[in-house]
């Protein structure tokens, strides 16, 4: 060091002033020339960074935060969604850790985790009868990508099991989940009500609506969403997570009672944007979770208890279609099931969205052109052959059958609509009894968990993430279901209940519900079978 007047200039103090201009003058000069990439670059590298010197063992948390950005920065050169590279963020930190030993939690693997490790094991034969690449390299089985989800699908689990959290870090988990869900909403409202933002947000997330912008640009008019003619999808995610932290931090008898103002006006928000949203799946799953934190609350008696408010609300709001009041389309094209006045539109589209799914089921189950090997399933991916087709089909081609009701693309990609008939194209009716195997194991062991965590601060978060799982098994038969993301959200909702689980034990609760037992060494819920 040397003296300077009063002061004492350090060296290294100079050379970081000096990479600071550079590094300033640098970016300076590529904004001045309109290239934002390298800057971009630059502020996500910085951001690890921040990331992994703020937060250190607790840089878990950036996995519920993104787990619903599944758009990706286009400015980045990186074929990856936000969630993918948040994930892959999380788990080279989180390896460093476990190097330097910074990270010493164990897992404790029992029979939640062999259960998955069988499903992954099946799904790895069929990789191996049916191997796939990419069309880049000349594969004859193209659009492989799902493989590489799913074992991406891995980290969070690995992570989350090994993670142990303090009863105030594990109450962030619904509000991590919900910080997603409204950057894409908002995003969403941004591009759908101002148009013109849409070219300056495009690069930075592609999870966002352009139908207004194209419309706008080729005609000169907005496009029919914003009369409220179509659904607002950038919604859904919002609606479903205001509901799901409602549903898990109050009794859902409480949820339509006026008494309770502010808890009411939140869930009854939840619904409206998820009417506006205008997916019948997402509704149905909101009600199945109203009477599910009934039953866990208070057995059959507050099932009851939660189903009268819920049944007359439902009365009330159908009653005044036509009467008092002209419901918004996409909430009657919702409600449309219920006997009701609704109008001509709604429900010809819905039903025409009922029948379209039939259609694909009945040709998918009945012939083999879309499902080869129905025992144990085709793999993911599809022959250039398809490719082409589905590439013809976009610029006005027939497709194989004339492209009948607009539905060739999603056939030959799998994308049912429907859990069980995307799981035997993929895994076979193997597949399928495995993965419903998992889904029951899991919905026994969330319910039992959040019976324990009862009475403590883990109570909330623990319903957050327990009745999803408990409700998935009847969702993904008979609402709405897709065997790959299925199965990547068993993962993370099993490495999120193990992270609850070792953190309540860590905390005493097994003690405290568990008289005589030891807080680290309490029997876990499941037998465990080795640690690792």
């Amino acid at each position: 060091m040397r003296p300077f007047g009063n002061r004492v200039i350090k060296p290294h103090l100079i050379i970081a002033t000096i990479v600071g201009l550079l590094l300033s003058y640098y970016l300076g000069s590529k904004i001045g020339s309109g290239q934002t990439r390298p800057v971009i670059i630059f502020f996500a590298v910085g951001v690890c960074l921040a990331l992994f010197l703020g937060m250190r063992t607790n840089i878990w948390m950036i996995i519920p935060a993104c787990w619903t950005l599944t758009g990706q920065i286009r400015a980045l050169p990186l074929p990856f969604t936000v969630r993918d590279m948040a994930v892959m963020l999380a788990g080279g930190f989180f390896l460093v850790m476990i190097i330097f030993k910074i990270a010493r939690q164990r897992a404790i693997y029992d029979h939640l985790d062999v259960i998955l490790w069988i499903n992954l094991g099946y799904l790895l034969t069929v990789f191996l009868r049916n191997p796939v690449g990419i069309d880049a390299f000349g594969s004859d089985l193209v659009g492989g990508k799902p493989y590489f989800n799913i074992v991406l699908g891995t980290v969070p689990y690995f992570i989350l099991a090994r993670t142990v959290v303090t009863q105030d870090e594990i109450r962030r988990v619904p509000y991590l989940l919900l910080g997603g869900s409204v950057v894409v909403s908002f995003l969403g409202v941004l591009t759908q009500y101002i148009p013109a933002l849409t070219p300056f947000i495009a690069p930075f997330y592609s999870g966002i609506a352009v139908e207004s912008y194209l419309s706008e640009y080729n005609t000169g008019e907005t496009s029919a969403t914003v009369a409220g003619e179509d659904r607002l999808t950038f919604l859904q995610g919002f609606g479903g997570s205001i509901s799901a932290i409602c549903i898990s931090a109050f009794p859902p008898r409480t949820l339509l009672n006026p008494l309770y103002f502010w808890r009411t006006t939140a869930f009854l928000l939840s619904l409206v944007v998820t009417f506006l949203s205008g997916f019948r799946s997402a509704f149905f799953g909101i009600m199945l979770s109203f009477l599910i934190s009934g039953y866990i609350r208070g057995k059959w008696t507050e099932v009851f208890r939660s189903f009268i408010p819920l049944f007359s609300a439902v009365v009330l709001v159908v009653a005044l279609q036509g009467t008092f009041v002209h419901w918004p389309y996409t909430m009657q094209r919702t409600l449309s099931f219920l006997p009701g006045a609704w109008d001509e539109g709604p429900v010809k589209d819905a039903k025409g969205s009922s029948d379209w799914r039939f259609d694909m089921w009945r040709r998918a189950l009945s012939t083999d052109r879309y499902i080869k090997n129905k025992i144990f399933g085709d793999g993911f991916g599809f022959t250039k052959r398809d490719l082409e087709i589905m590439k013809n089909a976009d610029f006005g081609g027939t497709g194989f059958e004339g492209n009948v009701e607009g539905n060739e693309a999603f056939m030959i990609q799998g994308s049912f609509h429907s859990g069980p008939v995307s799981a035997i194209r993929f895994a076979g009716a193997v597949g399928l009894v495995l993965i419903l195997i998992l889904q029951c194991i899991v919905a026994a062991h969330s319910y039992k968990l959040a019976t324990l965590a009862k009475g403590t601060k883990f109570y909330v978060p623990t319903l957050f993430i327990a009745i999803p799982a408990i409700a998935n098994p009847f969702a993904f038969v008979l609402i709405f279901g897709a065997y790959d993301d299925s199965l990547i959200q068993m993962m993370f909702t099993i490495g999120m209940l193990k992270m609850i689980e070792m953190s309540m034990r860590k905390a005493g609760v097994f003690a405290k519900k568990m008289p005589g037992a030891a807080s680290e060494s309490a029997k876990p819920l499941i037998p465990a079978l080795a640690q690792g």
